[in-house]
């Protein structure tokens, strides 16, 4: 008898851990400001090490204040800070496969003498942990008088590694609107973004919603707002990702740049956008592997090693859209005309249920607006809207894995008075199913001399009637002989199936 081995690696759900991380400091200013009127930070890390059972991480958290100076102009304010850390897993291999997220928990900001800003802002950072065990199974046995084979079904984690693509497009401002003099914030946020595994590399669609608030070239004007999409139609490379494979995406992006160009007319009505579309393919791969499970010499006895591997299975996944609809109101002065609504989501809950799961949450939205109050023109506010989304999951339990990604497709919004303002918008949510599963490998087989006497105490016929928990591979190991030669005397047409009760003739090998 012959024992064929391979290396084998299966993928399994390690960990999933959380931290929160304070920042705190202070931004000095070029110029006495008067008011702080709306205030955000995109937090943003990635894998960058590992110790032991330590995951280090770094990224950034940047900082974007509207501000107000003393004259009722606006203008923007930013800082970026450097976050490095890390995050302990315990149990993970040395083979991991982190992603890590991060998210604005607070941010408080206070206005120091006119000339400075102190702040302190606390971030939620998570981290979701598969990590990859290897063993030397043996995949094929050759020699055997039978082969009894068994498969296993599990889930590969083909890419969780962020990747980016890079946008530049120009936003060209409507001729009916006054020229730029300089942008006090510009918020961008992706919308109707559709992402399907290709050869080689994941297919990206959509596009990019850019809002910017600026201030004009006519005078003592309030500030202005403009709105428009770049178009996205791109892919990224992933280097073992297939058409077919089961994705569920997170995008964010990162690093926006703009500037201030002129257009054919010498004016200044063009801004150029630069940002990067920050991916974490969240790609997995079915796989089915066909192992022996047992086998049997006539004569010989085997003494057959195991070893059990725990994984992940794939059950599921399903795309949804939940619409939020929701009037919230302001605390400060009363709005003449709101310039811009955006918003963040955060999934607060997730239960997976019998063919079903629960997603809840909050869609948290930052509104700039104009003001009718002379000495502060410009004001702005947040609400907060909750969401409940209940997805088809075919198959699901309680009990499964649930990777969920959540993210707003669209905010609009309309005024119903000077304190209200009408929420309506859809949040994206993607849902993929994993089971925690495990099955036996071979690793070794040891063949020995059947006791002393042992054939010559088996009976040459048996009528053995089936008991519960019988297989004829069971009876043709005990009776030393094989499956096939049970089946032929008993006519019996699929060896898998056997009944409690039957009676069979089994003959000595």
């Amino acid at each position: 008898m012959e024992l064929i081995k391979e290396e084998i690696s299966v993928d399994r759900f390690a960990a999933d851990e959380k931290m929160q991380l304070m920042l705190e400091g202070e931004i000095a200013l070029d110029e006495e400001i008067k008011s702080i009127i709306s205030k955000r930070a995109d937090c943003f890390v990635s894998f960058c090490g590992q110790t032991g059972n330590r995951l280090e991480f770094s990224g950034n958290a940047d900082i974007e204040l509207v501000c107000m100076d003393k004259n009722g102009r606006i203008f923007n304010v930013s800082q970026s800070e450097a976050i490095n850390d890390g995050i302990v897993a315990e149990g993970i291999l040395p083979k991991c496969m982190p992603q890590f997220s991060c998210s604005t928990a607070s941010l408080e900001c206070e206005l120091i003498n006119g000339r400075k800003i102190g702040y302190k802002l606390l971030c939620d950072v998570g981290c979701r942990v598969f990590d990859t065990y290897t063993a030397l199974a043996v995949t094929k046995i050759e020699g055997a008088d039978s082969v009894f084979e068994t498969t296993a079904n599990y889930a590969k984690f083909v890419s969780g590694k962020p990747v980016t693509i890079k946008i530049k497009d120009n936003i060209t401002i409507g001729r009916d609107m006054p020229n730029i003099e300089n942008i006090a914030d510009m918020t961008v946020q992706p919308v109707n973004m559709v992402t399907e595994c290709v050869d080689g590399g994941l297919s990206v669609k959509g596009g990019l919603k850019v809002t910017l608030l600026y201030n004009g070239d006519e005078g003592d004007d309030p500030p202005e707002s403009y709105s428009d999409e770049i178009e996205i139609n791109g892919s990224c490379e992933i280097e073992d990702a297939e058409a077919g494979m089961v994705c569920s995406p997170e995008i964010q992006v990162e690093n926006s740049f703009y500037n201030i160009l002129e257009d054919e007319d010498g004016e200044s009505r063009i801004a150029e956008i630069e940002c990067e579309l920050c991916i974490y393919p969240n790609i997995f791969e079915e796989k089915t592997l066909t192992l022996p499970e047992d086998a049997c010499i006539k004569g010989r006895l085997l003494d057959v090693k195991r070893e059990n591997i725990k994984g992940i299975k794939y059950i599921c996944s399903n795309k949804s859209r939940c619409p939020i609809k929701q009037p919230i109101e302001t605390n400060g002065p009363d709005m003449l005309r709101v310039y811009n609504a955006f918003g963040t989501v955060t999934v607060d809950d997730t239960r997976v249920e019998e063919d079903r799961t629960v997603v809840s949450g909050v869609a948290d939205i930052n509104v700039l607006y104009v003001t009718g109050n002379d000495d502060a023109p410009v004001s702005g506010f947040t609400g907060s809207i909750p969401f409940e989304q209940v997805l088809e999951t075919r198959g699901s339990q309680k009990g499964m894995r649930a990777l969920i990604s959540a993210s707003p497709q669209h905010i609009g919004f309309n005024m119903l008075s000077q304190r209200e303002i009408e929420i309506r918008g859809m949040i994206a949510v993607d849902c993929i199913i994993l089971e925690d599963t495990d099955f036996d490998v071979i690793t070794d087989i040891e063949e020995k001399d059947l006791p002393e006497g042992y054939l010559d105490s088996l009976p040459s016929v048996t009528v053995y009637v089936v008991q519960c928990g019988d297989s004829l591979w069971k009876l043709a190991k005990r009776f030393n002989t094989t499956v096939e030669e049970i089946a032929k005397i008993n006519n019996i047409e699929d060896p898998d199936i056997i009944n409690v009760g039957d009676k069979l003739i089994i003959l000595k090998g």
